[in-house]
């Protein structure tokens, strides 16, 4: 299955003083019910090199008819760094924590952040997450 980009906009870059909040994200991410699929690849967004997570945010529409979708956000390398299989999608609902392994994470190099489907809906239905956001700092080179 092919990896599809969901954001249009510019994507943050490095730019101000170290370790000023930078709310980074695509705000809304449209899911289609190709995405659902177990092992779906969205890239959600892009975070730049040194930047250090500290928190995240989406609201996740009811996107299963079932009980059996799992979301996880990370990266190529860790695919669950950011989420560990959110079961938020199942019944509509919040992601606000993060994974142990996201917490004060920093980034060695610009990088996608990516939404994958850990396990595939009962049922797809598409929807929008809305309210998604990447919280942190750009750490001192």
């Amino acid at each position: 299955m092919a990896t599809r980009r969901a954001y249009s906009q510019p994507q943050a870059g490095g730019y101000a003083s170290a370790r000023i909040r930078k709310v980074l994200g695509p705000g809304t991410l449209p899911i289609t019910t190709t995405d659902l699929v177990t092992g779906g690849v969205v890239v959600a967004a892009r975070v730049p090199q040194g930047f250090t997570v500290t928190g995240i945010n989406a609201v996740i529409p009811d996107m299963d008819t079932g009980a059996t979708l799992t979301l996880s956000i990370g990266d190529s390398v860790l695919s669950t760094r950011l989420v560990n299989a959110s079961t938020a999608g199942q019944a509509g609902g919040s992601i606000t924590t993060l994974a142990a392994t996201g917490n004060y994470y920093t980034y060695p190099n610009d990088t996608d952040v990516l939404l994958t489907v850990t396990a595939g809906p009962a049922g797809a239905t598409a929807g929008s997450i809305t309210n998604f956001y990447i919280e942190g700092f750009i750490a001192n080179p």
